[in-house]
């Protein structure tokens, strides 16, 4: 747990390292009128969704046929060289087939959560996934503040290079450290080996699993809308001189934090109250900030708000799931 902690730490942090300048590094490849830079931002960011989303049914049929350590070394070794090719793009076309290419051999956090719930006691399955979790916000809380002071620093490119680099060493550390007893499911089930569509079958006929999977669906939805553009509106808001990268990091880091804070204050709290009192609660408040951050005017004021809508969909997210 220890060394998947670490390497799940190390491996989010390279991550969201570059989230906060990929519409910078967009124009830097040849765009520069607001409109072109607005779609292709959230085309890199919809093409590395929609491949993980289309190869993650593959990854989990055989992770349940071969393990589930082999699927955790090939999403960061495989996330290694996506992220690590980026540095090479020469256009904005090829940048888009490297974050679709990422999207589809990557997917640490599936692989991890997986690994540490099937090998964990079931008495403490619930708390070494909790400490997972605390690997995972706190690298989405330090990779955009990380990524921000590269890039303004060092130049975008070399963003890359070094987010690869952390993700090969995450790999590295799962490969030498992890040791995984893996049964393989049809010894348990007497012979039946699992589908491809099992899972996907299973959400489908359940009502109250389909009922949470499309409010999870929407709730991610407004969070990733706001995405792509953040990084364009901080320029717009900023003075000249600013480092806007640097700026656009601590704004994402702070509201990953706070989303880290508020996944555990208010995931106790909810066993207390119920988690359905947590999600409308946290949901009207990620409304009204969301809302309200269309009128701010300096990047204080949006790091502000940016961090009570961390704060909610801390909240929510964890209650949901």
């Amino acid at each position: 747990l220890v060394v998947i902690w670490v390497a799940e730490f190390v491996a989010l942090t390279g991550f969201s390292a570059f989230s906060p300048f990929m519409p910078y590094y967009v124009q830097e490849l040849g765009l520069e009128r607001l409109e072109e830079v607005e779609f292709w931002s959230g085309l890199l960011m919809t093409s590395t969704a929609v491949a993980m989303a289309t190869t993650a049914p593959l990854w989990g049929s055989l992770a349940d046929r071969y393990g589930r350590q082999p699927m955790v070394m090939r999403a960061m070794f495989g996330g290694a060289v996506g992220t690590a090719l980026m540095a090479l793009a020469q256009n904005v076309g090829q940048l888009v087939a490297l974050r679709a290419l990422q999207g589809a051999l990557a997917g640490t956090v599936a692989a991890a959560t997986t690994l540490v719930a099937s090998s964990a006691p079931p008495p403490r399955r619930a708390y070494a996934l909790g400490v997972l979790q605390t690997a995972i916000y706190l690298g989405n809380s330090l990779g955009p503040m990380l990524g921000g002071q590269i890039a303004d620093h060092l130049g975008y490119r070399a963003t890359f290079w070094i987010t690869g680099g952390l993700l090969f060493a995450s790999g590295v550390l799962v490969a030498l450290w992890v040791h995984e007893t893996f049964v393989p499911p049809e010894e348990i089930h007497g012979g039946q080996k699992p589908h491809l569509w099992d899972g996907l079958a299973l959400v489908l006929h359940t009502r109250v699993l389909l009922i949470i999977f499309g409010v999870n669906v929407l709730m991610r939805m407004g969070m990733r809308t706001v995405g792509p553009m953040l990084p364009l509106f901080v320029q717009e808001i900023s003075a000249t001189g600013t480092r806007i990268a640097s700026a656009t990091g601590n704004i994402e880091g702070i509201a990953a934090a706070a989303s880290a804070v508020s996944a555990v204050v208010l995931g106790r709290y909810s066993d207390k109250i119920g988690q359905r009192r947590i999600i409308l609660a946290c949901g009207v408040v990620a409304c009204l900030a969301s809302a309200t951050t269309a009128g701010v005017q300096h990047p204080g004021q949006l790091l502000v708000l940016r961090a009570c809508t961390g704060a909610a969909m801390g909240g929510i997210l964890v209650s949901l799931s």
